[in-house]
């Protein structure tokens, strides 16, 4: 008689498949709860990647617009202080003249058009213009006023003079006065009409009528 029965231990007993139920139930629910924490740590990676570049295009344009108004702030305050050296120049502005000149034609003949073109015919019949003599313009000089900046030294040192040029108008130049007329009063034969300055307006004049008389007197030489 076989007391041993091969199939009650190799049957499973309905424990052992609830255990086995349970543990299957148990990976799956692991599994399940892995899963879901890894999408939300995607979606938290995702969200946070989106915030990083956001941040990185605030920085960027947070920086360029630090740079911005470091700018408008250094143009501002040169801008100031030109004005505050204007206004503390104007405390020694002075008036002076230079040789102004104005290149005016002469009176109108009747041998020319209204353009004062003379038409004729080339030896090889060709219809040809050129400029009439009373075309040419005849320079005309005459004193033009001009802002000067003047700073003594002492007592026993004569003015120095600056010519203020404005170049914009945001910007002035002072060019020294290299030839003042009133300090030595040279011959108008030994003055640069493009460099002397007269303090004087009739001084000024002066020369300019001298200036107009000998450019004359050449121009009728020529003729």
């Amino acid at each position: 008689m076989n007391y041993y029965d091969e199939d009650f231990y190799t049957q499973p007993c309905e424990f052992e498949e609830k255990i086995e139920e349970l543990k299957t139930a148990l990976a799956l629910s692991v599994k399940k709860k892995f899963l879901d924490e890894m999408e939300a740590l995607r979606k938290e990676n995702e969200s946070l990647r989106e915030f990083r570049e956001q941040k990185k295009a605030y920085d960027q344009e947070l920086a360029q617009a630090k740079q911005q108004y470091e700018i408008k702030m250094r143009e501002a305050e040169s801008i100031a202080n030109r004005k505050k050296l204007k206004d503390l120049l104007s405390l020694f502005s002075v008036t002076g003249y230079r040789v102004h000149t104005e290149y005016v034609p002469g009176p109108k003949c009747d041998k020319c058009d209204d353009e004062r073109k003379i038409h004729y015919i080339s030896p090889v019949g060709r219809k040809m213009t050129e400029n009439c003599l009373c075309a040419a313009k005849t320079p005309i000089h005459s004193p033009k006023e001009v802002a000067l900046v003047s700073f003594i030294a002492s007592d026993k040192l004569s003015s120095t003079y600056f010519d203020r040029t404005s170049e914009d108008r945001d910007y002035d130049r002072y060019d020294l006065c290299a030839e003042v007329y009133d300090k030595d009063k040279k011959p108008f034969e030994e003055i640069s009409k493009y460099r002397v300055v007269f303090l004087k307006k009739e001084d000024c004049q002066r020369y300019c009528d001298w200036l107009n008389e000998t450019e004359a007197q050449k121009r009728s030489t020529l003729c």
